[in-house]
């Protein structure tokens, strides 16, 4: 079928469609495009509109477009070229490009950007009423910095990389990135400042302030990107590079440029040149060699030619070597020409790992003095970068004046296979003269401490001059053995008068057999439970890995937890069963029967597996192609052919139509979002509307093909939720496919027509059919004629069970206790909306059964009330305005009131208030207890929202939503005592 609105869908084509075409690519504008898009940017403008255009686009898949405000001077030259750059000159609010979007939280995120700053003033890159990213900071000496407003202008240590201070009058690359670790700057992709401190990324404007006339950019803006998690260095380091190179040449990915501690067996990769057919590869040892090679002179280092893929393994290579590459790119016939790469470099892992000093416990015989005590032997007093030691007493050990059997002993955190021990000996001014520093020694090790063993050879350390220079230590080499304690026996020292002995400095290597760097991090948070691969860094020599996992810590670090063989260095934890909602516990083992230590147990890693899984949050959703969401969730109108669907679609016979129409100019939602974005579940950002008709027989539906099956019994998943929310006059019944066996909406019939969220939970052991396997899911609604609008957002499949979920029997004890005492109102498993409480007054009991999400994140949530219409303009609330934590009640436009008793997230909880028109107070009782009161009356009669404060009668606007279950409400028109609140939470919660 075709309608306005597949016309308006496919002329919005056309015109995109043209606008890329007429763009001239510049510089490394394709590569870079290209690598933004890979990243999956959730927002990203070119500013390359023309001049005089109002409306920016969104290119990302979050659909947030702009607007540019008076000021701004479009058409400008950028990096990429003519026309792809805005400038902005400081013109306050006016000169901007306002989105409105607010703020980007999330526990990762990046936000990079390609601009010219013309001057060293005080400017935001991007900003909101909360948070501002700037190029040139407040009170940082012109560094780049962040602003909390109100709390904060952050500085940013310097991580060594370029100043901290940008350049003006050049373009560069400036990337903003939070992880666990805080937010780190880059500028030209290199790591230029960190810092603890955290933000969410702003998001409302571009370019200058978003709540002021202030800190407006003084400079030129071709690009800006943000991103719902944290690129990689490797990844920022690339999108650095690539705008400031000609499209012709290859961009480093594995291994960075200059790294080092590089595995032995690295593989190159390299992103390809846009007009690359082939590459040569050139690898060698010698910077001079890999420059100077050509297909004409090899030299030894063309180790491929003419090869398709972009990446090259060079085998397995040599310890703490450094390594020359070069990738020359050959475009295509007739001329095949080859383009030089540039030399980039990276050295091998070492041999072993020095030991940290603080990771080693030093004792002794004895000491000289507070000053000279054996940990001065691994502190690294008095040693400079270039190995050469001071010759200032404090920075040594000295034993006392008279030792007779001296010893120094050095422990270490666990046992470890040593490789060598670099000593530094005594070095004081007086060392020539008098001789502390020791001679011949026993080196003895142990791995308990108990039970000990000697190096084959007394070894003797060479004397020290006693001059700032010193820098040649002796090296003892261990040879590879176990060992958890290291103790010197001194035999003698050089000067042989005095019974005293000293050492400067110790170090300790140990071969890397343990293992290391888990991905994912320790700590991890938000894991798939069906989709879990581990990996980490190998222990030198190990043969195979034994990986153990529970959720009990105590067994993984014990080794009887259940476990599994790897050797691959990775695994796939989906032979653990890992469930929803749970923290797993892991630990690797490096085992090799051959050694003499066989194994090598780990450290005890950690990482949480999400409470939900997400079938579609419907948050990658937005008005352009390929991420519309009809596109995806296909309706009666289809979609017209675009570069991204060549074949189109035209539409599937019903009249189901998904997303509001933004192109037809008699559509209030004309030149707006697709998405529903005023009405979500709390903490969405969007949801998906889907319109039904049902004409001729014919049942609306849409329907949704999964790319790769999914697998919904994984993690333990019970029940699948739907949220919807309906309109006024909604008819119909719902119902929802899975694969191909249908399931009706069970709830009250009037629920579709209910603005509030409610939602509809499916078990899924009910269901039958192969739910390790789902391949569609299609959403319809049933009936004749019927017609309206549903909401549909975050489809989830969670762990728990419809009856933990809703307490069935709970509830329905409640409500059998509850009953005789007559309420003017009785309401089970309420759906947000308004309602008539009848007529109440004087001395009133407001009684809930609730229990609110456990990671509810909401600064203020109504439980019932009104504002704006009625006899009265008052709320009871869960938690009181701004994100106290504590239950409340307010009276619009005079007072909120807050009864100092903190809130239960994720519990069970019988709440009453009784309010006394007599008295002026309203006491709070919870889970049948006296919690507080409130020197003010709460009266609320007639009609009032449930679930949220109504603005209007209708439930139409609301504001301050419950996010979570109210399993009952009851109203009574007398006072409820405390005997009778204490049985019906009784009721309730036994």
């Amino acid at each position: 079928m075709m309608s306005k609105c597949t016309i308006h869908r496919f002329c919005l084509y056309i015109l995109t469609t043209a606008a890329v075409m007429s763009s001239t690519a510049q510089a490394g504008k394709q590569k870079w495009e290209s690598l933004v898009r890979a990243s999956n940017p959730v927002h990203w403008y070119g500013f390359n509109e023309d001049a005089g255009t109002t409306d920016t686009e969104d290119k990302g898949s979050g659909g947030l477009n702009g607007t540019y405000r008076a000021l701004v001077d479009l058409g400008q030259e950028g990096l990429f070229g003519d026309g792809e750059a805005v400038l902005f000159e400081r013109g306050g609010q006016d000169d901007v490009m306002w989105t409105q979007g607010g703020d980007l939280a999330a526990e990762a995120w990046t936000a990079e950007f390609i601009v010219k700053k013309l001057t060293h003033d005080v400017a935001s890159l991007s900003d909101s009423p909360a948070f501002s990213i700037r190029v040139v900071g407040w009170g940082v000496n012109e560094e780049l910095s962040f602003t909390e407003y109100g709390v904060i202008d952050a500085q940013f240590d310097s991580a060594g990389g370029p100043d901290l201070v940008a350049p003006l009058d050049e373009w560069i690359h400036v990337t903003y990135r939070k992880n666990a670790q805080g937010v780190q700057v880059f500028l030209n992709g290199v790591l230029t400042g960190t810092t603890s401190t955290t933000i969410d990324c702003p998001i409302e404007s571009f370019g200058g302030r978003a709540g002021g006339a202030s800190d407006g950019m003084n400079g030129f803006m071709d690009e800006a990107v943000i991103y719902d998690y944290d690129l990689t260095d490797a990844d920022i380091l690339a999108h650095a590079q690539a705008p400031f190179l000609p499209d012709i040449g290859a961009v480093i990915l594995n291994p960075l440029d200059a790294v080092t501690d590089v595995f032995r067996t690295t593989s190159l990769r390299w992103a390809p040149g846009t007009h690359a057919v082939t590459h040569d590869v050139y690898f060698g040892t010698t910077f001079d060699d890999v420059n100077d090679a050509h297909r004409n002179a090899a030299m030894d280092v063309l180790v491929s030619q003419d090869q398709d893929a972009n990446t090259f393994d060079p085998g397995t290579l040599d310890f703490d070597q450094t390594y020359y590459w070069r990738i020359d790119e050959v475009n295509g016939a007739p001329d095949r020409p080859i383009f030089k790469g540039d030399i980039w470099s990276f050295t091998v892992e070492p041999y072993s790992i020095q030991i940290p000093g603080a990771d080693i416990i030093a004792t002794a015989s004895s000491s000289s003095n507070d000053f000279s005590m054996p940990e001065k032997t691994l502190d690294g007093s008095g040693l400079g970068a270039d190995g050469t030691h001071s010759i200032a007493p404090d920075t040594m050990w000295f034993t006392a004046a008279v030792d007779l059997e001296p010893w120094i002993q050095y422990e270490f955190d666990e046992v470890k296979k040593l490789d060598i021990m670099k000593v530094w000996n005594s070095n004081s001014s007086a060392e020539n003269a008098i001789g502390w520093g020791i001679k011949d020694v026993g080196v003895e090790y142990s791995v308990d401490g108990e039970n000990w063993d000697a190096l084959p050879e007394a070894a003797q350390i060479e004397r020290a001059p006693g001059l700032p220079s010193y820098s040649q230590y002796d090296t003892v080499d261990f040879g590879g053995v176990a060992a958890r304690v290291v103790r010197l026996n001194i035999q003698s020292n050089w000067g042989g008068i005095l019974m005293a002995y000293s050492l400067s400095e110790v170090q300790f290597n140990a071969i890397p057999v343990v293992v290391r760097t888990p991905s994912p991090a320790s700590g991890s948070t938000g894991i798939l439970p069906g989709d879990v691969v581990v990996s980490w860094r190998a222990g030198r020599q190990a043969a195979q890995s034994t990986v153990y996992v529970s959720t009990d810590l105590d067994a993984v670090a014990d080794g009887v937890a259940p476990s599994a063989t790897s050797n691959t260095h990775s695994m796939d934890l989906s032979v653990f069963d890992l469930q929803m909602g749970e923290t797993y516990y892991w630990r690797v083992d490096e085992v090799n029967n051959a050694e003499a230590v066989s194994v090598w147990p780990g450290p005890v890693w950690s990482l949480t597996v999400v409470d939900a899984l997400v079938v579609d949050d419907f948050e990658s959703y937005g008005n352009v192609s390929p991420d519309r969401p009809f596109q995806t969730w296909l309706d009666g109108f289809g979609y017209s052919t675009d570069e991204f669907f060549p074949a189109g679609y035209g539409g599937n016979g019903t009249g189901a139509g998904i997303g509001h129409d933004i192109w037809s100019l008699s559509s209030p939602y004309y030149g707006g979002d697709i998405m529903e974005t005023a009405n979500t579940m709390p903490g969405s950002s969007q949801a998906m509307p889907f319109y039904y008709t049902n004409t001729g027989g014919v049942v609306s539906h849409t329907e949704r093909t999964f790319a790769a099956p999914q697998d919904w019994t994984a993690g333990g998943a019970q029940t699948l939720s739907i949220p919807f929310a309906g309109t006024s006059g909604n008819t119909g019944q719902l119902y929802i496919e899975i694969n191909n066996t249908k399931v009706l909406y069970d709830g009250d019939a009037t629920n579709m027509a209910r603005a509030g969220w409610q939602t509809w939970l499916i078990d899924l052991s009910e269901l039958g059919g192969a739910l390790e396997n789902v391949t569609s899911l299609t959403i319809g609604v049933d009936g004749a004629g019927a017609a309206g609008l549903v909401t549909i957002d975050d489809i989830r499949l969670i762990s728990e069970s419809i009856d933990s979920l809703i307490p069935a029997a709970a509830i329905q004890a409640w409500e059998t206790a509850v009953t005789p005492d007559v309420p003017t109102f009785l309401l089970t498993n309420v759906v947000d909306g308004v309602y008539d409480i009848g007529t109440v007054s004087g001395d009133i009991s407001y009684e809930f059964i609730v229990r609110s999400n456990a990671d509810e994140a909401m600064a203020s949530m109504g439980l019932l009330g009104r504002r704006d219409f009625g006899d009265s303009s008052a709320g009871l609330k869960y938690e009181q305005w701004p994100d106290t934590g504590t239950y409340g009640a307010t009276i619009f436009g005079v007072a909120d009131h807050d009864f100092g008793v903190p809130t239960a997230p994720g519990e069970d909880t019988h709440l009453v208030f009784n309010s006394s028109e007599a008295t002026g107070i309203t006491s709070l009782y919870v889970n049948g207890v006296y919690g507080g009161q409130i020197e003010s009356a709460i009266t609320v009669s007639g009609v009032t929202g449930i679930g949220y404060i109504a603005s209007t009668e209708d439930g139409s606007t609301s504001f301050d939503n419950f996010d979570g279950n109210i399993f009952g409400v009851a109203v009574y028109d007398v006072p409820l005592s405390e005997a009778k609140i204490a049985a019906h939470a009784d009721a309730f919660l036994k």
